[in-house]
């Protein structure tokens, strides 16, 4: 019987030296039915490992909806994702949004991530069971992060989305002008407008447009 995991799949077990690029594509209403990951899952082993300007956005599984699971020696980069409503069932709360599975000779790297509202009751929108370095990320909620890692501003706030189902910043975001630079960065967001149009990136998938921030065009 297949496996009905995730909308994409990506297993590089057996390969060493591999690159995997993810970058500027919409995960939307992917169903799984299985716990290896709602939207995308990758499985990597000695790999050089972008996941970038990606949405994840309304998907439904019995897992997270991003599960990045390294096997050893692998460097995972996830950066300027926005992973916002993704819905797991299960009574007492469920994890929705980012799971990461790891080794002690893997590297994970988040920067400038937006997940916010996934999952269900009590539930969590990530859980790491290794460590990572985090900086400049905005999560609602998370499991209690492993020992050692490196957590640098972190916000938990409201990121103040345009509405309900458009999840670009407002001109008065948390998100706007608050990121770092990021190793892989784009040039262009999900939309293809150019990166950092104020003083520094925005968190998140999309970049405010400065040029209309005051109201003309």
């Amino acid at each position: 019987m297949p496996d009905l995991s995730a909308c994409l799949t990506i297993n590089t077990e057996l390969d060493s030296n591999a690159e995997i690029r993810v970058e500027r594509n919409h995960f939307t209403s992917c169903t799984a039915q299985s716990s290896a990951g709602g939207a995308l899952l990758i499985s990597a082993r000695n790999a050089a490992v972008y996941v970038t300007n990606n949405r994840f956005a309304d998907n439904f599984g019995v897992s997270a909806a991003v599960r990045l699971s390294a096997l050893g020696g692998s460097n995972v980069r996830f950066s300027n994702n926005t992973v916002v409503n993704n819905f797991q069932p299960g009574l007492g709360g469920g994890l929705g949004g980012l799971l990461i599975n790891g080794t002690a000779t893997d590297l994970f790297f988040l920067t400038n991530n937006v997940l916010w509202n996934n999952g269900s009751g009590t539930g969590y929108d990530m859980s790491l069971s290794a460590p990572a370095i985090l900086n400049n990320n905005l999560i609602g909620s998370f499991d209690p992060l492993p020992a050692g890692t490196v957590n640098n501003n972190t916000l938990s706030t409201d990121p103040g989305f345009t509405s309900g189902l458009n999840y670009r910043p407002r001109a008065d975001s948390v998100l706007r002008n608050s990121g770092v630079t990021a190793v892989g960065q784009l040039p262009r967001d999900l939309d293809g407008n150019a990166r950092v149009q104020g003083t520094r990136i925005d968190r998140g998938a999309y970049e405010f447009p400065e040029i209309f921030s005051n109201g003309f065009e």
